[in-house]
């Protein structure tokens, strides 16, 4: 919640293109954002990886079927 404050304060922020972006580790956090708050986010770009060491889903597709990927 407290870089979604300093990213509304910022002069010159569209707060309705805030995108979400990472690689590998940072992909895995991508997909786990957009889940916890895929309203806030207007696309995301994930890439390599969920993170995970074993096939057991992470991302309930329900949540983010509205968030361009």
């Amino acid at each position: 919640m407290e870089i979604r404050y300093i990213i509304a304060e910022l002069p010159s922020v569209d707060m309705k293109r805030i995108y979400i972006l990472g690689h590998s580790m940072g992909g895995h956090g991508s997909y786990i954002l957009i889940q916890l708050d895929p309203v806030y986010f207007a696309a995301a770009a994930p890439s390599a990886g969920s993170g995970l060491r074993r096939t057991e889903p992470f991302i309930t597709a329900s949540v983010i079927k509205d968030v361009p990927i």
